[in-house]
């Protein structure tokens, strides 16, 4: 997949380095991925985790504590 504009670059995307971690490889050294005949880099990204990216905006916590 080629990016268009004046800083072309290429996109590599949906590469698998190795078999998911699931099941009896939750917690094991990873494996080769297993063979397959379809494409695998067809340009798409994946669905992903909503990111936070907090900066300075957040306001720091109000603190209520009673009088003693």
């Amino acid at each position: 997949n080629k990016a268009s504009g004046p800083n072309s670059y290429y996109n590599f995307s949906n590469i698998r380095f190795g078999q998911p971690p699931v099941g009896s490889l939750r917690f094991s050294s990873p494996l080769p991925p297993q063979g397959r005949n379809s494409t695998v880099n067809n340009g798409r990204q994946g669905v992903i985790c909503p990111q936070s990216d907090p900066g300075e905006s957040i306001t720091p916590p109000t603190m209520n504590n009673p009088k003693t």
